[in-house]
């Protein structure tokens, strides 16, 4: 049994994820079989979102429904780095020199070259000796608390550095980063499954650039991949260089990939918005053909009185950013039009003035933009309540897939 869907903070209805012509039927079959115990390797879900998932609450409140259900296959990814300061996970403990790192992003601070692996961040060292970590979770996690596998995403290429990685303080393997092409690279470390610290130590003065590392154990069950982007949209997602990108989305083998944007991605009308999100969603299929797409509607914005509107006109407090109202709709029809599933996430926070009813709760930021962790964490629960039900659905539909 998932635990009860909280309806105090949200008591607005769940509404279904949209998907009238099956296309999560890979991903609904992937995991009945895990639940027939047939499935013996994790599956493997891509989140991506704006700021409000670079604290990993809604990815990590969906996490913790679905590994508690289906069973804890890992953490997932990390990067081994922090463009802003509040880049944090849950259920994890992680943290870089963040002296001795650039950090780059596809949002804030790309670098020229636009190469910045599947989860639009990327880092390099400042000097020899830098060092950043991940560490599994305390004991008093309720997920977490071990790995046996940890997936590190790097660079290679010409005049590139290195690194030395160490396991529990022991080390394991020191690398070269530099070749005569340029690729993205995964390199697999197994342990037995306990707790461990992973450390990654540049060995040169030249850069590396290295990506992130996710957490796995060798054990049938869910990864949830929290990829979070300060002030990401769909435009800036296609500008990321797609040949080493798709080296590590090929590495990665996503059974479901989830986009929560739109809060950044104002104005350009419906015709733009539906180019870029096909664009988006057909580069991931193109590196892992054929998977399940699900676009979330953006999350509400509120403003207060006085607040100026994209279009220069003065805004009350009595309703909604009509822009985020009017991607409701538009992301709806962009999912249709690319083959995709559809979750309305603004409806299932109560739509609209949605964010300022929880701001009065002390559960939304000043701004009328972003959660705080607690309501993060609700929403990403009641959206794995919506997926479990989604895949409830087919398998009342297609019985034979039960057995």
């Amino acid at each position: 049994m998932l635990p009860a869907l909280e309806s105090k903070v949200f008591n607005a209805p769940l509404p279904p994820i949209e998907d009238e012509e099956e296309t999560l039927a890979p991903f609904h079959r992937a995991l009945l079989a895990l639940i027939r115990g047939e499935r013996k390797e994790p599956i493997r879900i891509a989140m991506y979102g704006d700021s409000n998932m670079t604290q990993d609450g809604i990815s990590g409140g969906a996490r913790r429904v679905l590994q508690t259900k289906f069973g804890d296959s890992g953490h997932g990814y990390v990067a081994l780095g922090r463009a802003w300061p509040w880049y944090l996970h849950m259920d994890v403990r992680h943290g870089p020199d963040e002296r001795a790192w650039t950090s780059f992003s596809t949002s804030t601070h790309p670098p020229a070259d636009h190469i910045l692996g599947f989860a639009n961040m990327a880092f390099e060292n400042k000097h020899a000796g830098a060092k950043t970590w991940v560490e599994t979770a305390v004991e008093d996690a309720p997920i977490g608390k071990t790995a046996s596998r940890f997936r590190l995403y790097y660079l290679e290429r010409k005049r590139s550095g290195g690194f030395y990685v160490t396991l529990d303080g022991e080390k394991r393997e020191e690398v070269s980063a530099n070749a005569a092409e340029t690729h993205a690279r995964e390199v697999i470390y197994d342990a037995k499954d306990a707790h461990h610290r992973f450390e990654l130590t540049a060995t040169s003065d030249k850069p590396v650039r290295v990506f992130g590392v996710a957490l796995e154990r060798n054990a049938p069950g869910i990864v949830v991949d929290s990829l979070g982007t300060g002030a990401l949209n769909y435009e800036q997602m296609t500008r990321v260089e797609s040949e080493t990108r798709n080296d590590l989305l090929l590495a990665r083998k996503y059974d479901l990939v989830i986009f929560h944007l739109g809060a950044n991605i104002f104005g350009p009308g419906e015709a733009v918005t539906s180019g870029w999100t096909k664009a988006v969603i057909d580069a991931h299929r193109r590196a892992v053909p054929n998977v399940p797409v699900i676009l979330l509607s953006p999350s509400d914005i509120d403003h207060k009185k006085g607040d100026v509107a994209g279009d220069g006109s003065a805004r009350d407090d009595k309703h909604s950013d009509k822009r985020i109202v009017a991607l409701v709709s538009q992301l709806r029809r962009a999912a249709k039009s690319s083959n995709s599933a559809y979750w309305d996430f603004w409806s299932a926070m109560g739509g609209e003035m949605s964010m300022l009813a929880l701001r009065k709760k002390g559960l939304a930021s000043t701004d009328l933009i972003h959660f705080v962790r607690p309501s993060a964490i609700l929403m990403g629960e009641r959206f794995a309540h919506a997926l479990v039900a989604s895949t409830e659905a087919y398998a009342a539909k297609h019985p034979a897939c039960s057995r």
